[in-house]
């Protein structure tokens, strides 16, 4: 007999996005295990739904109201208190049988903490990010919420059975407070028996990048200033940027034709044409502050550019980076200055393409060993059953 579990965030049902692509692959896990799972999680429609999504069943909230200045205060209070995934979630759970709760975020913890206890059913938070207050970019962010996420953190997470923790930084944290945790990428259901890996044949180091210039998690700026200089001299790089348009490229570089210079902005695409254009690659970027950020969140896209065989130049910061040996499965840089990059990049160009295909080879080989779903079935397996 299957054993029930609600999954329950307030944006993981949104298709398309790495966190609905994270949490279904944590789900087919814990399908693999015998659990069937459903998600509930915030909706954009005017009423509540449940929408059958491949193989599970998603039960959405109603959306924010229409009127701007409603929908931020309505937005302020699920922040801090999450009432509609609360009210959701009691009407899901009333419905089913539940072995286990698992909780991507924040709200409503004390409230399904309390509700699970009385009831003596497993609840697991999952963390895969922590921001600092630098981070945050409004005065609600800054001074209430992250208030909220620190107390989260330093406090009430102890007091679920279990904590899923996304990176080693986040499970290094828990374990030395003896909270019981387990680590889980971003993980993937592989099927990877036929692939070939090779250099790109175009007679050019190809590089890729997936993201957007906003926010203050990526750095691609000086990646672009650097592949600009190398191919000023001669054009020896392709650089492919997925997520950004031309025109936000152009606030930086007036005047420059960049598919001259060997930059080809594609905008943003779908993920499948992404994983088309970064698997045509030969290295990708992932380039990021030394800040907690980095080292408390796991990227999936550096997680599925090396399940793509595509290894990654990444700044060491201590997060996901510590995985990449140089020059071996990845590189690694120093820092994010353009002369450092430039000087990695020429390093690059000078390889053969033997020896950047068997870069290639030893990412998509440490890829396919640490995001691999079935990897963590026996960890996942023995971290529910000693949850108390």
């Amino acid at each position: 007999m299957s054993k029930n579990i609600i999954y329950i965030g307030s944006d993981i049902g949104t298709e398309g996005t790495a966190l609905f692509v994270h949490t279904q692959n944590v789900a087919k896990l814990y399908k693999k295990l015998g659990y069937n799972v459903v998600f509930v999680c915030d909706g954009k429609d005017k009423q509540e739904k449940k929408i059958n999504i491949e193989e599970f069943d998603y039960y959405y909230t109603k959306q924010y109201l229409h009127i701007p200045k409603i929908r931020y205060f309505e937005y302020i209070i699920e922040s801090l208190y999450g009432l509609k995934l609360w009210n959701l979630f009691k009407k899901v759970a009333n419905e089913n049988n539940l072995d286990a709760v698992v909780l991507y975020g924040y709200n409503p913890e004390k409230r399904m903490i309390n509700f699970c206890k009385k009831r003596n059913i497993p609840i697991i938070v999952e963390r895969v990010d922590w921001f600092e207050k630098s981070d945050r970019n409004s005065f609600f962010a800054r001074n209430i919420l992250q208030k909220k996420v620190d107390y989260t953190f330093s406090k009430l997470d102890f007091k679920a059975n279990g904590i899923i923790a996304i990176s080693p930084y986040l499970y290094n944290y828990y374990s030395q407070k003896n909270a019981k945790v387990i680590e889980i990428p971003p993980i993937f259901d592989l099927k990877n028996d036929d692939i070939k890996i090779t250099k790109n044949s175009n007679g050019k180091l190809n590089l890729v990048y997936a993201g957007s210039l906003g926010g203050n998690k990526d750095i691609i700026l000086p990646a672009i200033k650097a592949v600009k200089q190398i191919n000023e001299n001669e054009n020896k790089i392709r650089f492919d940027i997925v997520g950004v348009s031309e025109n936000e490229i152009y606030k930086s570089f007036k005047k420059c034709n960049l598919k001259e210079i060997g930059i080809f902005a594609h905008g943003r695409c779908s993920h499948d044409d992404t994983l088309k254009i970064i698997k045509n690659a030969d290295f990708s970027f992932l380039l990021r502050h030394n800040k907690r950020y980095a080292k408390a969140g796991f990227s999936t896209k550096f997680a599925e550019s090396m399940i793509s065989g595509v290894p990654v130049i990444c700044t060491k910061v201590g997060g996901a980076d510590s995985l990449i040996t140089n020059m071996k499965n990845g590189v690694l840089v120093n820092d994010n200055e353009i002369e450092t990059i430039k000087k990695v990049l020429e390093t690059l160009c000078e390889l053969s393409d033997d020896e950047i295909t068997k870069i290639k080879q030893n990412a998509f080989d440490c890829g396919n060993e640490l995001f691999s779903i079935d990897t963590y079935k026996e960890p996942l397996k023995k971290f529910m059953n000693e949850l108390k």
